[in-house]
């Protein structure tokens, strides 16, 4: 355990932090309380402090003047700042005095606060565990926090270039001077670790990567906001965006081989900002994120351009409250084939939209979330352990920013428990089903899936077709083209290659049946 002094001259704040937070699940407890710089030196004489948050304006003594003292007889100690006051020049001060974190008091999250704390604490427990502090080490990352913390608020308007000089000479700065942003995204590919250990691992993640930015990949700057790690890069001569894109690809490349090394779970996408001359680090920032979330439907683990995300559609805007409505009218009257056609109807198509929808997808995500758990809780199954599996799932698909073609498949599996747990489902239809999964690289047809069951190809068909939604064909389509958009966003596979691999031996015929899934042609959707 860590112990805590919280230092603040607003009784009712102090009470309500202590209150807030499960300080003892992130091994920490609370030590003391003082009003004041003069009243926290007393604290702690008489304690042994590890962790101290405190407010900078206070009577008699501020937390500037607490800080400076406490680090000169306590040096161990580890401070964070939360204030009521967006005063940079304290800011400053106090990142210079060496506080590891300074929060907002208007801006704090409970989840931002106990994600700094727990950080706090495993550098405590690491540096106890060293032989010997490293006080250059620590004076290097205090200097690059400053550093960050400036970035941070020229990139929010809250500061220019002009004003601050550290900033100018990074990025050698001329009011013409090409400025490029590179946004990196931490995904999470093993859902079923729950959605509390994915964030914390991606928050380890979002360290490790910032570590190496900052230790080995020196030509790029920047700062983090868990999930997401926001990097500029100032060269000296303006880029093609093939030498932006190269250079975006290098850096995601090398720091997803840096997170396969310790947090193999962990995937990396990237979105890079336009090539145009500028020092607006807002706009590139903007853009740079903007491609980043294009990843959410073209496929995560790759890097994507900001240009590649204008050129997408915007999905429309839709009444979800009426649409809703609707949805739980379906589920009501337990027409399993309205249901199917209901979601087909709404599905967006990844290919054609943009990563400024992404948010409103998830939205709509979570309503099929809430009205199908409704369903199975007024049908009394929310309680039976395969329902439960299923969706516990989506919270932690959340955490984890899961690309929308894993959101598609959650979708079906909550959808498909309808038809076992209302009608059950047909054992013969399961079984071919899988089947298809585990054979569907060979030529196959109809009447040989029949023979192989022993049943009649006309039964067969009509079961499966009244089961499924769809015919045998169509289903068998369906599924190749799903395993293709695998391979191409994998794999360096030629296109003729990808066909065979999935069963389909003569590539027109494939190019025809991916254009029928998807709406382009397999070298469309590869460009």
């Amino acid at each position: 355990m860590l112990n805590l002094l919280i230092v603040d001259d607003e009784p009712m704040f102090r009470e309500g932090l202590i209150k807030t937070i499960d300080w003892k699940s992130l091994g920490i407890q609370i030590a003391a309380e003082a009003f004041n710089g003069v009243e926290a030196l007393k604290a702690l004489s008489e304690n042994n402090i590890d962790l101290i948050i405190t407010d900078i304006r206070m009577p008699e003594m501020d937390g500037l003047e607490l800080i400076r003292r406490a680090g000169r007889e306590y040096p161990d100690v580890r401070f964070i700042v939360l204030s009521a006051f967006d005063d940079f020049s304290q800011v400053k001060k106090a990142f210079q005095l060496g506080i590891v974190d300074y929060i907002l008091k208007s801006d704090i999250q409970e989840s931002e606060l106990k994600e700094i704390i727990d950080r706090q604490r495993l550098e405590v427990r690491n540096r106890s565990e060293s032989a010997k502090w490293d006080r250059t080490e620590y004076a290097r990352k205090t200097k690059r926090l400053v550093f960050q913390q400036l970035l941070r608020n020229c990139v929010d308007r809250k500061l220019s270039l002009k004003e601050t000089p550290e900033l100018q000479e990074y990025f050698n700065y001329s009011e013409v001077c090409p400025v490029y942003a590179v946004t990196l995204c931490i995904h999470h590919k093993e859902y079923s670790l729950g959605k509390d250990l994915i964030i914390k691992e991606i928050q380890e993640g979002v360290q490790l990567i910032e570590n190496l930015i900052s230790d080995v990949i020196d030509d790029w700057t920047g700062y983090s906001d868990s999930p997401n790690i926001f990097l500029f890069h100032s060269p000296a001569r303006e880029l093609s965006w093939t030498d932006l894109s190269r250079r975006t690809e290098t850096l995601r490349a090398e720091s997803q081989e840096s997170l396969n090394r310790k947090l193999p779970d962990l995937i990396l996408s990237a979105g890079f900002s336009s090539v145009k001359k500028s020092s607006n680090l807002s706009r590139q920032k903007s853009e740079a994120e903007k491609a980043c979330s294009y990843s959410f439907f073209r496929g995560i683990g790759t890097s994507i351009a900001y240009k590649h995300y204008q050129n997408s559609l915007e999905f429309p805007e839709t009444d979800y409250d009426s649409l809703f409505r609707d949805f739980a009218a379906t589920l009501k009257n337990r027409d399993l084939s309205k249901i199917i056609e209901f979601i087909k109807k709404y599905q967006p198509n990844p290919l054609r939209i943009n990563g400024a929808s992404r948010n409103v997808v998830i939205e709509q995500y979570r309503k099929y979330h809430y009205h199908l758990l409704s369903f199975y809780e007024q049908m009394g199954l929310d309680q039976e352990e395969s329902i439960t599996k299923v969706f516990d799932l989506f919270p932690a698909m959340e955490a984890s920013s899961a690309p929308f073609s894993d959101l598609i498949i959650w979708l079906n599996t909550a959808v498909n428990l309808i038809y076992e747990k209302m009608s059950g489902r047909h054992s013969l239809t399961k079984q071919v089903c899988r089947y298809l999964n585990n054979n569907y690289s060979r030529d196959l047809s109809l009447t040989e899936v029949a023979e192989y069951f022993n049943v009649n190809s006309s039964y067969l068909s009509r079961v499966f077709s009244k089961e499924e939604g769809k015919g045998f064909a169509a289903y068998l389509l369906d599924l190749r083209i799903r395993k293709a958009i695998e391979l191409l966003e994998r794999r360096n596979l030629k296109i003729y290659e990808v066909s065979e691999q999935v069963g389909m031996m003569n590539p027109e015929s494939f190019s025809r049946g991916f254009k029928k899934v998807t709406g382009l042609s397999p070298s469309e959707y590869v460009q």
